[in-house]
């Protein structure tokens, strides 16, 4: 038997039609199954027959028979299109958000004070769904998302161009934090030449928060001098409450009931939070609907001090 073109052979249609005619070894039985007319599957299976190169069945006027290779080719078929429709049922899940896995890459601020709230929120909803949390900075962030670590990211959004696609969250200010027994706690506002004598408590370099606060000293030409270097705001918040210094924060970070005062800063220091993912290629749907709810949670939530 010579052999066909690809092109007319190796289909799931016609792999499908062999299987049933199989079974049923009848050709109207498996044409009732099937929907299909009974020259269709005799066409089908004529052009799996010619792809392959041997012949599966021996045709009766009563019924078929399976050939030795038929029998054979019958046990790797069925291996395989059970294992396709694993991967179907499976794909579908995924789509349904019945099962999936979602990673996520945030900074300190979203982990601490955003993400509890969705995440409870969206557990609820989809429990199916693992859910894993890298807390990084954002420069980390933008390489975890455009090298498929996370499937997205929340970060301030950088003074400079990025290769990713920003989608706004929360427009975030800084504020200046001072012991309460401090004379600035007094004040309603305070400018940064106010703070620039005292001891300042700083996040470390590469910090998005530092960053930001020190571009924030050099376009208002004043010294920024960093008495104390900290990982965490916490550990600054708890600094400042010990009268060491004075650092200068994220309103997000100062909510609640706090043993320092925080006073505004004029002109404000703007900060917006928001969500980044590739360019170009969609979201999943797992990853689509946590950004839904994400922002759901932060409109009807007070997250900002």
């Amino acid at each position: 038997m010579s052999k066909a073109p690809a092109k007319a052979g190796l289909s799931l249609v016609r792999i499908r039609s062999f299987m049933v005619v199989a079974e049923e070894m009848q050709f109207r039985r498996a044409s009732k199954r099937l929907g299909l007319t009974q020259p269709a599957i005799s066409a089908h299976l004529q052009e799996l027959e010619e792809f392959l190169g041997v012949s599966l069945l021996r045709r009766t006027t009563r019924q078929v028979e399976l050939t030795a290779e038929g029998k054979r080719f019958l046990v790797h078929a069925t291996r395989a299109v059970d294992h396709l429709d694993v991967g179907v049922h499976e794909m579908r899940d995924y789509g349904s958000l019945q099962r999936g896995r979602l990673v996520i890459a945030a900074v300190p601020s979203i982990t601490s004070k955003v993400l509890p709230f969705a995440l409870e929120a969206y557990g609820a909803q989809y429990p199916s769904v693992h859910v894993e949390v890298m807390e990084m900075m954002a420069s980390e962030i933008e390489r975890a998302v455009q090298d498929g670590e996370a499937d997205m990211g929340f970060m301030p959004k950088p003074a400079g161009r990025m290769s990713l696609a920003f989608s706004p969250l929360i427009m975030d200010r800084f504020a200046v934090v001072v012991p309460q027994s401090h004379p600035l706690s007094r004040r309603r506002t305070v400018t940064l030449q106010d703070i620039s004598g005292q001891p300042l408590i700083t996040m470390k370099r590469g910090s998005n928060i530092r960053d930001s606060v020190e571009a924030a000293f050099i376009r208002r030409r004043r010294k920024f001098v960093a008495r104390f270097t900290v990982a965490q705001p916490e550990t600054a918040l708890a600094m400042v409450s010990a009268n060491l210094g004075v650092t200068v924060l994220p309103t997000i970070y100062l909510n609640g009931d706090l043993p320092v005062a925080v006073v505004a800063i004029e002109p404000a220091i703007p900060r917006e939070v928001g969500v980044v993912r590739r360019k170009g290629g969609p979201l999943s749907r797992t990853a689509a609907e946590f950004i839904k709810l994400t922002e759901k949670i932060v409109r009807n939530r007070r997250l900002i001090g």
